[in-house]
């Protein structure tokens, strides 16, 4: 009864945004090969180049597709208090410097943007300070000011970005054999909701079945350990995740998820890739039920003769 509940509070509070539809799904893999934090001039009309963005969900704003400035070139963000809100100070190692310098001088009077994956976080007024090389973000928001900083701060640290891993518990197995499989994240900033759902594919011959998920939130790497959370696991639909009941946290290191158990079938035999679906049943979501992008490592097994398996694990 108590996981029935809980799978029906999680529903609630984060898999509403599996119904959005395909388009926000194909969105959610078009994006994610884009830089996890990047600047991007933006535009007061549709224009080439440029793509609408909806800020606060309130706004339409259309932001260059090509980042001007990436997480990787910020060596330093600071949040500075003003009569109409905050400014943020942007430090850039020198070569960008040089590069946004040449861009400035294209644009200025334009706006910036600030971009976390597919999500703008905001825009502001845009100056640049060639001789200390540093961009000037004017009159943003005290939330939106704290947020910028906080991303870019550890936009550092994570240059690949959110990421999901698979890892197995072996990489060949018997006809008939079973294998496990852990989930984790990494990357991942203001986590708040998370869901996974695996598939198999390939092989020459026969099937690699699920045949069950558990989230085991006694683990140590647990991504939400000592949080007040829910977790839940759907063994119908293959799916497993967990929600926190306050604020997201940074999972920046590698950190478990949850686990999977496939079974060969009789006749099962080739290299079949496990891989975590790309469609809207995964999903990592912050606190401003903002899904985010991310990259996705698949898992390998083979399954052969019965024989040369257990030659091959030894």
């Amino acid at each position: 009864m108590r996981k029935t509940m809980v799978w029906i509070t999680l529903a609630c509070v984060g898999w509403c945004m599996v119904g959005l539809g395909s388009a926000q799904a194909d969105e959610k893999v078009r994006s994610a090969k884009r830089d996890t934090v990047s600047m991007r001039w933006t535009s007061t009309a549709p224009a080439a180049g440029y793509e609408a963005m909806m800020l606060d969900r309130t706004r339409t704003v259309y932001v260059a597709q090509k980042a001007a400035l990436t997480g990787q070139e910020i060596t330093d963000a600071e949040a500075i208090e003003t009569r109409d809100g905050k400014d943020v100070v942007l430090t850039l190692s020198g070569p960008a410097a040089v590069r946004f310098g040449e861009q400035w001088e294209k644009h200025q009077g334009d706006s910036l943007a600030i971009v976390s994956g597919a999500r703008l976080l905001t825009v502001g007024a845009v100056s640049f300070n060639a001789a200390s090389s540093a961009v000037l973000m004017s009159g943003l928001s005290p939330s939106h000011a704290a947020r910028v900083t906080q991303l870019w701060g550890e936009a550092k640290a994570i240059p690949g970005g959110p990421a999901i891993t698979l890892v197995a518990s072996r990489r060949n197995i018997a006809p008939g054999g079973t294998v496990a499989v852990d989930v984790f994240v990494s990357g991942v900033l203001d986590l708040r909701v998370y869901q996974v759902t695996l598939e198999a594919e390939g092989g020459t011959s026969g099937t690699l079945s699920r045949q069950q998920a558990i989230v085991d939130t006694s683990r140590s790497d647990y991504v939400f350990r000592n949080q007040q959370k829910l977790d839940a696991v759907d063994q119908t639909l293959g799916r497993l995740g967990g929600v926190l009941f306050g604020k997201g946290i940074n999972a920046t290191q590698r950190s478990y998820l949850g686990a999977y158990e496939f079974v060969a079938s009789p006749d099962a035999a080739g290299e079949f890739t496990l891989r975590a679906r790309t469609d809207s049943t995964t999903i990592l979501m912050d606190s401003h039920n903002q899904l985010q992008s991310f990259v996705s490592t698949p898992a390998k097994i083979t399954v052969g003769d019965a024989s040369r398996t257990r030659a091959r694990d030894k």
